[in-house]
């Protein structure tokens, strides 16, 4: 499963939920474990986005002086 993927679940997990598909409890639990997963992607992606930069930037840092 990939972040969009993800994110369209939550959206028909939803829709379910208005139409009284599945229950309210159901519904909690899986968009939570979902939504979880969005978040770990998403700062995941956030740090990568920054180590890449910084070492197109030469900027080591771990060992960055201010």
């Amino acid at each position: 499963m990939n972040y969009h993927d993800a994110l369209k679940k939550i959206k028909v997990l939803d829709i379910a939920r208005q139409q009284g598909i599945i229950s309210e409890a159901f519904f909690k639990r899986e968009s939570d474990t979902l939504r979880a997963y969005v978040d770990k992607v998403s700062k995941q992606k956030a740090e990568d986005d920054v180590a890449a930069k910084n070492l197109m930037t030469g900027i080591n840092t771990k060992y960055k002086t201010v």
